[in-house]
């Protein structure tokens, strides 16, 4: 039974971390289980019934199986002599010392082909002999040392902002309404998919080059919020740092309305972004994703006429589109349309189709109900009065670039990070922007020119104003794990904990021979570590 039972588990673990690979391309790791097992996990994951059926069949299958294995190799068993055992367990040894030291060497070394493994096999710990090899002269680490300054951090103690906020504040306040829409990719906002938000964005800003600061939702809001890298923050979560723009909204006494139709535990959102949030609001009570989007609109609604007396800050998050979820009698758009998705049937050969317009009819209805909300402030005659932003947290993959990723969290592509941005403010004339703007780049923009706050804006942000139209070479975009230096024609992308990298281009293919640019990564570390002060 026990060996039923461990063989089992090891067989289920490697066929998980086989289709979160597949999709995502990384493996699991803490931070996963977290999200699977964790608080409210329901919200982020969405198995189907086929989904739970499919996981039982599978799990009976291997027990069957197991037992088939067991009986055939106690058969095989008896027919082996000590010598055949003592070949098997002396070609294994060899061939592990052999894996091991390969490894070590390349390690120390820095060659890519042999150390890029590292970041493909799961549960892969190769052994590392840097110092001894070195003492012995058998390595050159020289490139080993250039190449580690692309991935350590600073670890000393965090200063933020750099200098105390100083402000002129605005004697006529704008309300702000900010809403954001889980996994919104770039070019899925049209007068058919969303016909309420292009309504208004003929009304708008428009920023039509757009990328979030990471391909995930931790670092795509915290990046959002705090206008610095997503690299940061589980520092800031362990120090329990809030981001100045909450700190100088509450200061300047605006009333809040904080309304994720997810949970804001699992990522914990309640421990950065709106650590400094009073009475915030965790979680929804609804089950799907659509039925929880339903309750936040509602919830705004309801609470929306109990604070007019001073200016307000809300913020809806919408979910529906990253479950591909939208109610059962919805009038769909777009067909043929999934009803549900089978997340393990999806590798590089599935077609799109259907997911990807279950996708857009699930934006379709997320549009509907911010339609109402724009609707609801026109009728109080508000909208001269509010600033509206409207984005996503990072983008959405179908396989683009045939290269088998899905989703996002995979890759830096613009399919994973760029992401529409409209920001509407009546007493500006409607436009559309091509150049490159950043998550970054809203915290800035809104304490400068709604918040009147005089600080340079490197006291608190590795962004710009969203206006400032100079062109950007490159930009940072990365998530606990990996970050990548997105320039106009190439993407690196690091490793964080072994320091691989890969060069491609903006299609994903390798670009070989290709050389880092250390003075740009230079600037990248510089950014990511403006706020840790040496003591």
């Amino acid at each position: 039974i026990l060996f039923y039972t461990l063989s089992t588990l090891n067989i289920l673990i490697v066929k998980l971390d086989t289709i979160i690979y597949t999709q995502f391309r990384f493996h699991i790791s803490p931070v996963i289980l977290k999200m699977v097992f964790g608080k409210n996990a329901t919200d982020i994951f969405h198995f189907s019934v086929i989904n739970i059926l499919k996981a039982l069949a599978l799990i009976s299958l291997l027990i069957l199986t197991q037992y088939i294995l067991y009986r055939v190799s106690k058969k095989i068993s008896e027919y082996l002599n000590k010598q055949h055992i003592t070949y098997f367990y002396a070609t294994f040894f060899l061939t592990l010392v052999f894996s091991h030291a390969s490894f070590a060497w390349s390690d120390a070394s820095s060659y890519k082909p042999i150390t890029q493994s590292v970041e493909i096999f799961p549960f892969y710990f190769p052994l590392t002999c840097e110092s001894l090899l070195t003492k012995y002269n058998i390595v050159d680490t020289s490139l080993k040392k250039k190449n580690e300054q692309l991935y350590k951090l600073n670890n000393n103690s965090i200063t933020y902002p750099l200098s105390k906020i100083e402000t002129t504040p605005k004697t006529h306040k704008k309300n702000m309404l900010f809403l954001m829409i889980d996994s919104w990719r770039y070019d899925c906002m049209d007068s058919i998919i969303t016909p309420n938000i292009y309504k208004l964005s003929k009304k708008s800003q428009v920023f039509n080059n757009h990328h979030s600061g990471s391909n995930a939702t931790a670092d795509g809001l915290f990046t959002f919020f705090y206008g610095i890298s997503g690299l940061c923050n589980k520092q800031f979560t362990d120090h329990g740092i809030g981001p100045v723009l909450i700190d100088e909204l509450k200061k300047q006494e605006y009333s809040f309305q904080i309304l994720g139709s997810a949970t804001l535990e699992n990522p914990p959102f309640d421990k950065n972004v709106f650590l400094n949030i009073p009475n915030l609001r965790l979680n929804s009570t609804s089950d799907t994703p659509n039925e929880r989007d339903s309750e936040i609109t509602n919830e705004w609604f309801k609470n929306h006429n109990k604070k007019l007396t001073k200016p307000f800050f809300d913020f809806l998050f919408f979910d529906a589109a990253h479950g591909f979820d939208y109610p059962k009698d919805y009038p769909i758009k777009f067909k043929p349309s999934l009803k549900s998705i089978d997340y393990t049937s999806i590798d590089d050969s599935y077609e799109p189709t259907a997911f990807y317009n279950a996708y857009k009819n699930s934006l379709h209805f997320i549009d509907a109900k911010i339609g109402k909300i724009i609707t609801k402030l026109e009728e109080e005659q508000l909208l001269d009065d509010t600033l509206i932003v409207i984005t996503g947290d990072h983008g959405q993959e179908f396989n683009d670039n045939n290269k088998g990723y899905w989703q996002h969290g995979g890759n830096y592509t613009k399919y994973q990070t760029q992401t529409p941005f409209i920001l509407f403010d009546n007493s500006k004339v409607a436009e559309s922007f091509t150049h490159t703007t950043l998550h970054y780049d809203l915290v800035p923009t809104i304490m400068k020119n709604y918040l009147g706050v005089t600080n340079n804006i490197k006291d608190y942000t590795i962004g710009q104003n969203l206006f400032n139209i100079t062109k950007r070479d490159w930009f940072l975009c990365g998530f606990k794990n990996t970050y990548a230096v997105v320039e106009e024609d190439k993407i690196t992308k690091i490793f964080r904990n072994s320091g691989v990298y890969s060069v491609t281009d903006k299609q994903l293919n390798k670009i070989k021979n290709q050389s880092i640019d250390y003075t740009i990564f230079q600037k990248a570390l510089d950014d990511i570590n403006r706020f840790y002060v040496k003591d």
